[in-house]
């Protein structure tokens, strides 16, 4: 279709479709003035010519698209990384619980009648070996791993009551660590002892030395480590304190570890 533009009292044309668009959008040829192709009864402002509607429209998207402001800037997403283990704590809510268990170890073996054979100092390695088999292959030895394994239900029990009147046990104050509700108030018996059923299950595997205690230690860290939080605080919707560790409260978990493996060891001399 060819148009033609009044201009200035004169006929200009004729303009091919592309060229008066071009002229349009180049500001040559404004919505205002006449044009005329064929078919049409009289010259018409080319805003009201029902073929140029959809060219003036879009001519009209890119003028509005030209002068509206950048978009703002967004940040490119990141990939997913490990909380900070400042935040979190793994290290250090491990060694308290490890240092609740090393205490009931130690008063397992205190009450018990378990001795370790002594070994000549010049004996070799494979003496030693052999003597590691037997003392496993022991009956005294299996029994006191059957106190190790009945004392740790009795332990997580007794944990849920400390939990509940002090907010803490005693490895978890030696590394300052206390257990709250999500509103800061200490926790009820209840959830106290149904915090420390799901540690015992799905955080230690039921402490029976075995593939599935490692198993639900790696998932419990794997999962602190990725989402910040355990899953028996998450179900319970509970919350962990432990601020930063001081020199002093290191040093004095040092000396009470060794403090444990001296108090083991005089019932082994």
């Amino acid at each position: 279709m060819e148009y033609y533009l009044a201009k200035s009292g004169a006929k200009v044309g004729p303009l091919s479709q592309f060229k008066l668009v071009e002229m349009l959008r180049e500001g040559e040829v404004s919505p205002e003035e006449k044009l005329w192709h064929q078919g049409m009864d009289s010259w018409l402002p080319a805003s009201e010519i029902p073929s140029l509607q959809s060219t003036l429209q879009a001519l009209e998207r890119e003028k509005l698209e030209a002068t509206a402001p950048p978009l703002p800037e967004t940040p490119a997403p990141t990939k997913r990384k490990f909380p900070v283990a400042n935040e979190v704590r793994p290290l250090t809510r491990f060694w308290a619980r490890y240092f609740d268990y090393t205490v009931v170890l130690v008063i397992v073996v205190i009450f018990s009648e378990f001795e370790i054979p002594k070994v000549d100092s010049g004996a070799s390695i494979s003496d030693l070996m052999a003597k590691s088999y037997e003392l496993a292959e022991s009956d005294e030895y299996r029994q006191l791993m059957k106190m190790v394994i009945y004392s740790i239900p009795i332990w997580h029990v007794i944990e849920s009551i400390m939990i509940s009147v002090f907010g803490t046990t005693p490895g978890k104050a030696l590394f300052g660590i206390h257990i709250v509700s999500s509103s800061g108030s200490k926790l009820s018996l209840y959830s106290s002892i149904y915090r420390s059923f799901l540690v015992y299950i799905l955080g230690v595997g039921l402490f029976y030395f075995s593939l599935l205690t490692f198993a639900t230690m790696t998932f419990s860290f794997v999962r602190l480590m990725t989402r910040g939080i355990c899953p028996w605080d998450q179900i319970l919707d509970l919350k962990v304190k432990h601020p930063p560790l001081s020199f002093g409260r290191i040093l004095l978990a040092i000396l009470a570890f060794i403090t444990l493996m001296m108090l083991q060891n005089l019932n082994f001399s």
